[in-house]
Order: structure tokens, then C-alpha cells, then sequence
């Protein structure tokens, strides 16, 4: 949920975009599913590593992500 109300447009750092689509994911499931979709291309696209600081309530499916674009 936004903090923060204002006029201009509120741009997410990579860290929370991520998070915040991980989050719609597993709150959702298969109605969200093109979030998941996006973390994956957002994954290859920069180059993110494994450890990348995502929300700690997301990591575990971050990673789970990551380890199967990395087999």
C-alpha cells in the first residue's frame, strides 16, 4: 500500500517493485500470475543475483524463483 499521497508520480526502486509483485503473487496466486511473470524477466534482464535484498517476506520465493532460472 502507498505511504505517501502526491500530485506527481511515485517511482518504486527495483527492490520494492519486486517485492510488492512477489507479494501480489503469493497473496493471489494463479489471478496474479503475471507477476511472477515479471520478477522472472526482471531477474534476467538486470542480471540479479541470488541474495538480491528483497522484502524478508518474499525472499524465500524469490530465491525459489532464481534457483529454477539457474538449474
Amino acid at each position: 500500500m502507498p505511504t505517501t499521497v502526491s500530485d506527481e508520480p511515485q517511482i518504486l526502486t527495483l527492490v520494492a517493485l519486486i517485492s510488492a509483485k512477489l507479494s501480489r503473487w503469493l497473496g493471489r496466486g494463479i489471478v496474479c500470475s503475471q507477476d511472477q511473470a515479471d520478477v522472472v524477466e526482471l531477474i534476467q534482464a538486470n542480471y540479479l543475483p541470488r541474495e538480491f535484498d528483497v522484502d524478508a517476506k518474499v525472499k524465500d520465493a524469490y530465491r525459489r524463483i532464481w534457483d529454477e532460472l539457474h538449474k
